[in-house]
């Protein structure tokens, strides 16, 4: 992809060479030279050759956040399996010590809407979080509703009885 954006003058070289080693340096988990690349104008969006961007690799909290603040709009980019950063974290890490400090370092910057982004297959990464995951990250749990006249008719779990629930 970087070739063609480079053939097609939407990059320079330099620039597309700046996102390569942004994309090696988060891989390497080598959190000043991602910094320095990121102060130094490497786009976070570049691609690497599956189609992920930089924040689909990273594997830390501190490459998470800094890979978000440096450009929210990854978090909503899929590889070309159509994965998202966020699903792949999910998916990379299911029995990690550190899988939920990576939950909240994505919570606390992006808030609850990627988890619940659908994906091509028609899964929410919130599908993919176990209860304990949901509930430490302050996720809605997950019932049943229906949108009747405007209003979320909530089912609730327990005889099935209707709560209504307004904006």
């Amino acid at each position: 992809v970087g070739e063609l954006q480079v053939a097609l003058g939407e990059k320079e070289m330099c620039e597309l060479e700046k996102g390569r080693q942004l994309l090696s340096a988060v891989v390497a988990k080598n959190a000043s030279a991602v910094r320095a690349l990121l102060n130094a104008g490497a786009d976070p969006l570049t691609r690497a050759r599956d189609g992920g961007v930089a924040l689909h690799r990273a594997v830390t909290p501190n490459l998470i956040v800094m890979l978000l603040k440096a450009a929210p709009a990854a978090a909503f980019v899929r590889n070309w399996e159509g994965k998202l950063p966020l699903e792949m974290h999910i998916l990379r890490f299911p029995h990690v010590v550190d899988r939920m400090n990576l939950l909240r370092a994505w919570r606390e910057t992006t808030g609850t809407g990627v988890f619940f982004q659908i994906s091509l297959g028609g899964q929410t990464p919130c599908g993919l979080l176990t209860e304990y995951e949901r509930v430490e990250l302050n996720l809605l749990p997950m019932r049943e509703g229906i949108v009747q006249d405007g209003e979320l008719q909530v089912l609730a779990d327990e005889g099935r009885e209707e709560e209504t629930r307004g904006d």
